[in-house]
């Protein structure tokens, strides 16, 4: 296992279901797809791509930020256009939009592994 990802607790969570789920293929285990596996997916898709489009606003919102008031009208009012699909509240100021967008990066970094280790899961079938 990379030592980098050995600090964090994702990357040991990671590493523990892949370890799991190879042990479980070499005895032969079988395991039957859930009866609501599709549902769940495109839930858990969905919830991505709404994480991913807050994301977007956030790096709109933090290069308006960072740009002073030269800002193009045409930005502005995609911004907000998007802004009025999704419900989300923006920051008022850099630092707490950094924080924000961090966060936010963190989140869909965690719900991409789980996307990525369910459809791993259930194409093996073991």
């Amino acid at each position: 296992m990379d030592d980098k990802k050995a600090d964090t607790l994702d990357g040991k969570v990671k590493f523990y279901t892949d370890a799991n789920r190879e042990v479980a293929i070499l005895c032969n285990h079988q395991r039957t797809v859930a009866k609501n596996f599709a549902d769940q997916m495109k839930k858990m898709e969905d919830r991505l791509k709404e994480k991913l489009q807050h994301q977007l606003i956030l790096t709109e919102h933090l290069a308006m930020l960072t740009g002073g008031k030269k800002v193009k009208k045409e930005k502005a009012a995609e911004l907000e256009r998007l802004k009025s699909e999704v419900d989300i509240k923006l920051p008022p100021t850099t630092d707490q939009t950094e924080k924000a967008l961090e966060r936010l990066q963190r989140t869909i970094s965690s719900m991409q592994n789980k996307l990525q280790s369910k459809v791993s899961y259930e194409c093996v079938n073991w």
